[in-house]
């Protein structure tokens, strides 16, 4: 789904965001939704077991085979993640 989609709810912005949702995984479906992420490629955040010291990191990828993994970084925020998640994408359909 793109951030055009209508049938999406609309989110807050992301910095009207109480901090304790302003946590990692919030910060990936935030990023995912302003991604433009072109049919074929799929984006899965992938979080690690334990809850007091989460780690995610974003699995990009293609339908047919191919796959980058992006660990968030500090200055991340939805926007620059969301080009992050948008150049992966372009480097996997330049694959095929």
């Amino acid at each position: 789904m793109s951030a055009a989609d209508p049938e999406q709810p609309e989110y807050p912005p992301w910095s009207s965001l109480h901090v304790g949702l302003q946590h990692p995984k919030n910060l990936v479906l935030y990023a995912r939704r302003q991604a433009n992420v072109p049919d074929g490629i799929r984006v899965v955040v992938l979080q690690a077991a334990h809850y007091r010291d989460p780690v995610v990191t974003i699995a990009v990828e293609r339908m047919d085979g191919g796959r980058l993994e992006l660990d968030l970084n500090d200055g991340d925020d939805p926007g620059r993640l969301a080009a992050r998640i948008e150049a992966a994408a372009r480097t996997l359909m330049a694959q095929q």
